[in-house]
């Protein structure tokens, strides 16, 4: 078995994104916030990568992400990269088969993959604030966040395509 040098290539390049996106968003981002809210743009990039690759290497980079981003954040262990995991997978699918590689397939595909994760977030919230306020939550936390997601995943996307998205790979 030849190892493909393209292959590892492009996984550095994608490693690389991750730690800048992980770096920006736990130190620049975090004091940034937009009424309240922080981008969530690892998921992002594990769309974008949906859009690119082919649904296996994203669903793996996906694990790795969310693994990563759950021993850096105060989240649940291994429900980030479970949940990447699955939507990776699921996205690069849809994208495989129904679309092509393009901006409008990757807000096609993150509109529906952060509403998820929104919602996990809020029973998240649920489980662990004594106070619960559905409104407050929706207001201040899981629109705001969502929101600013969607707003950035466009950069994401072209940063993807104009980087690790121009290697191709064969014979993997």
């Amino acid at each position: 078995m030849r190892i493909n040098n393209r292959f590892i290539i492009k996984s550095l390049i994608y490693a690389l994104i991750f730690i800048f996106f992980t770096v920006l968003e736990t130190n620049i981002l975090n004091g940034a916030k937009i009424f309240g809210a922080k981008p969530n743009i690892i998921i992002s990039l594990v769309a974008a990568a949906a859009v690119f690759e082919n649904e296996r290497y994203a669903a793996v980079f996906g694990l790795i992400c969310g693994v990563i981003i759950d021993s850096s954040f105060e989240s649940p262990f291994l429900f980030s990269g479970v949940y990447y995991f699955f939507a990776a997978y699921f996205c690069g699918v849809i994208s495989r088969l129904y679309f092509t590689k393009s901006l409008f397939t990757m807000m096609i595909i993150i509109l529906p993959v952060c509403a998820v994760r929104e919602i996990f977030n809020m029973f998240f919230l649920i489980g662990t604030w004594k106070n619960f306020n559905m409104l407050q939550v929706l207001r201040d936390y899981i629109a705001p966040e969502y929101i600013y997601t969607v707003i950035l995943a466009p950069a994401v996307y072209f940063l993807v395509k104009f980087t690790a998205g121009r290697i191709n790979y064969s014979g993997i």
